[in-house]
């Protein structure tokens, strides 16, 4: 959401910080974008398979908690990328279990995280589409990308989805721990 106001500048060739002052509010810009159609089903599918969904963002804490709750996936905590910085790995690493949500996270910060939950045990599986989760999809034990990814993140990534839909990767590890006579935990 963005706030607009005007305030006329009579013959002004720049602004300055000191023009900001004596505005007229006009209104607010939003924007949306909200989730696919299909993610709840995809969630509930992961949920149902015994898949521990966490989310890894780089937007704000307060709408990765509202599009989770959205989607029916239970929010146990939520960490920003400042708490984290201010943590040390112990920290941290307690604080995962308790943890759905890393927000405003940096590409190294998610990167950490990714280890830190596999060094508690857990097999990670990661899903990014940008450049900025190169690093945490090589980190994970699994990377995972999409076809309309960037070419970083596809390179990246152990696997390219052909379909951006959380219940074909949810439907996958469900059929491979059908197979599997060891089933894994995968985050």
């Amino acid at each position: 959401m963005i706030a607009v106001a005007r305030k006329e500048a009579k013959d002004q060739a720049q602004l300055t910080a000191d023009d900001e002052h004596g505005l007229e509010f006009v209104g607010f810009l939003t924007f949306a974008d909200p989730p696919k159609a299909d993610a709840a089903t995809g969630a509930r599918t992961a949920r149902a398979t015994g898949l521990q969904v966490k989310v890894i963002t780089g937007d704000n804490d307060r709408v990765a908690v509202k599009v989770c709750r959205d989607l029916g996936l239970d929010v146990a905590g939520a960490l920003t990328g400042k708490q984290i910085e201010a943590m040390d790995d112990e920290a941290l690493a307690a604080a995962l279990p308790e943890t759905t949500i890393f927000a405003r996270v940096t590409p190294e910060q998610k990167s950490r995280v990714i280890k830190l939950e596999r060094h508690r045990g857990t097999t990670v599986g990661f899903l990014g589409d940008g450049v900025n989760d190169a690093i945490a999809l090589h980190d994970a034990d699994v990377g995972i990308s999409v076809d309309s990814g960037t070419e970083v993140a596809k390179d990246a990534a152990d696997i390219v989805l052909l379909e951006k839909d959380l219940d074909v990767l949810a439907g996958g590890v469900a059929e491979a721990g059908a197979s599997s006579p060891t089933p894994s935990s995968t985050s």
